[in-house]
């Protein structure tokens, strides 16, 4: 494999890595959308708390509260 096949293999790795992050991010906002149209069922998709109205504020497609969040950001942020 020369110089030129190590660049395109990178290059395709670097773009489905892309692609993947821009699907899971898309995944998020439409689920926290559709949470939005739910009235009182904004809960921590983590703890079952509720999530505050200052978050939703801030984040309308927020799905964890703030200290599920960092953990969950610490952990990596990997949904099961």
């Amino acid at each position: 494999m020369d110089v030129f096949d190590q660049a395109q293999k990178l290059d395709e790795q670097f773009r489905q890595a892309a692609l993947n992050e821009h699907l899971a991010k898309n995944k998020d906002c439409h689920g926290g959308m559709r949470r939005l149209a739910m009235a009182g069922k904004r809960e921590c998709r983590n703890c079952g708390n509720k999530i505050p109205k200052a978050r939703l504020k801030v984040n309308p497609a927020a799905v964890r509260c703030i200290r599920c969040q960092d953990k969950w950001e610490k952990e990596g942020g990997i949904d099961d």
